[in-house]
């Protein structure tokens, strides 16, 4: 039975992956409430760069080159000593005044740095959840996903901070739900992102954590920061925009951009940070696609943290501090995300900041396909290797997984693995879905069969009568459509319709059918591959077949859709294979 999202939501004891030790406290929504002016003096500048480092790292994925450059500036931060107090008279006395306090000092008053201990594990989850969407891209599209995922580790005994970014894309397990799913699906296997009084503000982002904990080796991620991307128009517009010399002229839901040097608000950052479509890129051509994207967005937000960097920061704290009011969930209190940002501001050199990405590839496969039959292209997934993702395992945390049962378990996420499940899936439906239609095909030719022939008439004097070429060994006779003879094309009444051509066609269907019945699960991804392979041809000859015998497939709007596998819907009656049940429905688009 489908688990509902509701109650998945908010079961307290949903099921955990073994190896995944739950953090227990409570998810914080930070500045729901105002902050008094006396705690926003006293937790000052630091307060601002640990806002600015959670924004900064939630798009470090999206970066490619020299990730760190600019951006996480906390390190390279001068911090100006207090001045040295002047004496003064006073009625004739020499006085000294006190000392101006050190802002740093006074922070580390309010601290907290209990989690500081070994490994701190902490997940940087971004989620690109604005209200304004294409409507011609998105197409009613609800579902929001945890589009980049960071674990941010800091090693308190070496004062070093390792990032892992994992590809949105991978083709992942998620702890305690049955289904094939991208790991950016995971937040909403938990849930959904909290937008409405009484939505689940921790389930979501636990799942996210359990599913990328399984990605790396099963290490505990106990604490997280999520944010929406479109905070980045808050934060903007507080700090006054930026100057950018833009790059590209692009045109984002009515609003259209040029060109050249200019003052950026908020919305034309977020709207620049988002651009990726040809179409609306208005000028030069090339610049559309994920790569070109990354490029504006790293360059953009080297633009907005120089000037984080390079501002009085501390006279607009409120104001940073209000750009994050219910888009940034932790599960972390104040204290401890000021603990967090005290210790890099004090003990990591920007040398021992350091990011890793896993390497692999990248496939397509599984279509989806909604319940209302509305047609979707097949998932775009990445699939890690193993190897890489033991080395930075072992680079980051110093152990060898390749011996764990967890490693073992990733052989059920590989590419070939994959191919294997999605060939037999396919099959299937193919087997079950073509047995009908053969079985119509079948009395057809055979009512026709008790049809006299069509008398052949007699050659025109001068002329050689044709002969119709034998099919070439290996190769299913014609099958775009059975022209072959003219008895095919035309019958008399009373005389047989269809020719030899049809009915050797009609033989040879069978026996690919009576192949793809007896093939069995796929031994290898090339067998999968020649399963697929057959399985093609066969779809082509039936569809012929059908073409010639004016069958129709009735409630289809397609023959793609008649093929079509089923196993992401929210309807469980719709699912129409038996091996793949997505437990909880995602819109994956």
């Amino acid at each position: 039975m489908q688990k509902s999202r509701k109650r998945n939501r908010g079961a307290e004891g949903a099921d955990r992956h073994d190896d995944f030790t739950a953090a227990k406290s409570k998810t914080v929504v930070i500045n729901k409430k105002p902050w008094g002016l006396k705690k926003k003096v006293i937790l000052g500048f630091v307060g601002v760069i640990a806002a600015a480092m959670i924004v900064a790292a939630v798009f470090l994925l999206q970066i490619v080159s020299n990730p760190m450059g600019g951006l996480i500036t906390v390190g390279n931060v001068t911090r100006t000593p207090a001045p040295e107090p002047t004496p003064y008279m006073s009625d004739g006395e020499l006085v000294t005044p006190t000392a101006t306090v050190d802002p740093l000092e006074e922070l580390k008053k309010q601290v907290n740095f209990d989690k500081l201990k070994d490994i701190v594990n902490i997940l940087l989850i971004g989620v690109d959840h604005g209200d304004e969407r294409d409507a011609s891209t998105w197409k009613g599209k609800t579902d929001f996903h945890s589009d980049v995922m960071i674990v941010l580790a800091i090693n308190t005994n070496t004062n070093e901070a390792s990032m892992i970014s994992l590809p949105r894309d991978t083709y992942s397990k998620i702890p305690g739900v049955n289904g094939v799913y991208r790991l950016n699906a995971s937040l909403n296997c938990g849930g959904r992102w909290p937008e409405d009084p009484g939505d689940d503000t921790e389930a979501p982002f636990r799942k996210v954590c359990e599913a990328v904990s399984w990605n790396i080796g099963g290490i505990p991620i106990d604490y997280y920061y999520a944010v929406d991307f479109s905070a980045v128009k808050g934060l903007v517009d507080a700090i006054d925009g930026v100057d950018y010399d833009l790059d590209i002229s692009f045109k984002m839901n009515g609003r259209s951009y040029t060109m050249g040097r200019q003052h950026m608000d908020g919305q034309a950052v977020l709207d620049y940070l988002r651009v990726r479509k040809s179409k609306d890129i208005i000028a030069p051509k090339g610049k559309d696609g994920d790569l070109e994207r990354i490029k504006r967005q790293k360059n953009m937000l080297k633009e907005i943290f120089l000037k984080l960097k390079n501002t009085g920061l501390l006279f607009k704290l409120g104001d940073i501090l209000n750009a994050f009011q219910g888009k940034l969930f932790t599960n972390l209190d104040i204290r401890d995300t000021l603990g967090f940002a005290y210790y890099a501001y004090t003990k990591i050199d920007p040398e021992n900041l350091k990011i890793y990405t896993i390497s692999g590839s990248r496939h397509t496969l599984f279509d989806l396909q909604k319940s209302d039959g509305d047609e979707m292209d097949a998932l775009g997934l990445f699939f890690p290797s193993k190897s890489s993702r033991a080395q930075v395992i072992n680079a980051v945390y110093g152990i060898d997984i390749t011996n764990t049962s967890i490693y073992k378990e990733y052989d059920g996420y590989s590419y070939e693995s994959a191919a294997i499940l999605w060939a037999r899936m396919q099959n299937y439906v193919v087997v079950d879905k073509s047995r009908p239609l053969l079985d119509e095909i079948k009395d057809i030719l055979d009512k026709d069969a008790l049809l006299p022939p069509k008398p052949t008439p007699e050659p025109t004097p001068g002329t050689t009568p044709g002969t119709t070429p034998e099919p070439t060994a290996g190769t299913s006779p014609e099958t775009n459509s059975v022209k072959g003879t003219a008895a095919t094309q035309a019958a008399s009444d009373g005389y047989r319709k269809y020719g030899d051509d049809v009915r050797a066609l009609y033989a040879y269907a069978e026996g690919e059918y009576e192949q793809l019945a007896g093939w069995g699960k796929p031994s290898s991804g090339s067998d999968a591959y020649n399963l697929s392979t057959v399985m093609t041809q066969f779809k082509k000859d039936v569809q012929s077949l059908c073409a010639t015998l004016s069958i129709k497939i009735p409630k289809f709007k397609s023959w793609d859709d008649y093929w079509a596998v089923v196993f992401n819907t929210p309807n469980p009656k719709e699912i129409n294979q038996p091996y793949v049940h997505n437990e909880i429905f995602v819109d994956m688009r």
